[in-house]
């Protein structure tokens, strides 16, 4: 079922839940519990911009800098108009936004299973594992790894 670009989907058996935020054809899985709310587009303040960021969002009486990336996780200065989703996601104290073209919910069983190919870690990147589902290779990250890399203005190789 598809709710404002948001797809709920069931997945039968045991495993944990997870938020697949997608980046068009990049599909980044995150604990559910890192996701704070899903805002509109519409919502964002993009004037006056954070450093790598594109605006904020307001949540809870809360301001946060919201951050955008390409298919290959390069920062983009302008949101594409594929992207009108801003996920909040929350480490600890701290929160931001990423702008998405779709959500998925889903339970999986243990993605940390399938770490990374040792020829591709890269120091500070944000995905530490893969996970298939449904035909779909989806990397695995967290909030705690994702702000780190975007407040780092990093960008994935070229």
């Amino acid at each position: 079922m598809v709710v404002d670009g948001i797809r709920h989907q069931t997945v039968e058996g045991d495993g944990r839940p997870y938020s697949a935020l997608k980046l068009d054809l990049l599909v980044l899985l995150v604990p559910q519990h890192d996701v704070r709310s899903l805002e509109p587009v519409t919502d964002l303040d993009t004037a006056e911009p954070p450093p790598n960021g594109v605006g904020w969002i307001r949540v809870a009486a809360q301001r946060w800098p919201v951050f955008c990336h390409s298919e290959q996780l390069k920062r983009l200065s302008e949101i594409p108009a594929s992207r009108r989703i801003c996920a909040v996601l929350g480490a600890g104290d701290r929160a931001f936004g990423i702008m998405c073209s779709a959500v998925f919910l889903l339970r999986l069983p243990d993605p940390d299973a399938n770490p990374m190919p040792e020829a591709m870690v890269l120091p500070g990147r944000p995905i530490h594992a893969l996970a298939l589902h449904e035909g779909t290779v989806m990397c695995l990250s967290s909030a705690a790894r994702l702000i780190a890399f975007a407040q780092a203005g990093a960008d994935a190789v070229r």
